[in-house]
């Protein structure tokens, strides 16, 4: 199993180690041959930009066709659990951002920015989308608290809670080819942005994706119930409080 592990690693290493010189090469022979083009830095880096979305747009296609069963089994899976709520995924109450005032769904920034994935085309255009993703829930987080008047330190958005959030968000997005999706980034990150925010984000939405796969119906009515009861027993014991201060 080791050796498999490292085979596909160099194998995946290969492939974007071919793919990146062959689009600096384009871009070379391209500036070379535009006088225009030649001296500056910020006109070259608009021909890399194109070359790249050319090039990654045709071996995403590849990917696509590659894993066309997974994708398939994947998105049938999202659109069963459409209808999933916070709860039945297992996000604590106080992360469901409850707002009788709030005129749009919880997450729905994120939601909407993750839709922005299929039509990015480079590997570094998705990563920041994923990033941009991530970092919407922390905001949705920060703005539900300032709306109901509460500390922003008060609803940490931690692992444990981003986790199933993330999962809710791509449940809701919509979004195709979602394994194609993580494939292609886990192949074709640079070793530079695996080691920083866009490798931890890529490895969370995959931890995400493995959490939508092994989702079944019945556990997650059983955790929805829970947190709903956990809720009413809260209400409950609060109201008891008050009713007993009020005779006091």
């Amino acid at each position: 199993a080791t050796a498999t592990a490292t085979a596909a690693a160099a194998a995946a290493s290969s492939e974007r180690d071919t793919a990146s010189a062959f689009a600096t090469d384009l871009t070379n022979t391209i500036v070379a041959h535009v006088r225009a083009l030649r001296a500056p830095a910020s006109r070259r880096a608009c021909v890399a930009e194109c070359v790249d979305e050319v090039l990654y747009s045709k071996v995403f296609e590849l990917y696509a066709a590659q894993y066309e069963r997974e994708d398939d089994a994947l998105d049938a899976r999202l659109r069963a659990l459409r209808t999933a709520s916070l709860a039945h995924l297992g996000v604590a109450q106080p992360y469901w951002l409850l707002d009788p005032h709030a005129d749009t769904p919880p997450y729905d920034a994120a939601v909407a920015e993750l839709r922005h994935l299929p039509r990015m085309r480079t590997p570094a255009a998705k990563l920041r989308c994923l990033v941009n993703t991530a970092n919407n829930i922390v905001k949705c987080v920060a703005a539900h608290c300032r709306r109901i008047g509460a500390r922003i330190d008060s609803l940490p958005v931690s692992a444990e809670q981003l986790l199933p959030i993330l999962a809710y968000v791509l449940i809701k997005s919509g979004v195709a080819h979602l394994h194609s999706e993580c494939r292609f980034l886990h192949d074709f990150i640079t070793e530079v942005a695996e080691m920083r925010e866009e490798g931890y984000t890529l490895a969370t939405f995959a931890m995400a994706l493995e959490l939508v796969r092994r989702c079944d119906e019945a556990s997650m009515v059983a955790e929805a119930s829970r947190e709903l009861r956990a809720v009413l027993d809260d209400r409950a014991a609060h109201h008891g409080v008050l009713v007993q201060f009020a005779k006091s």
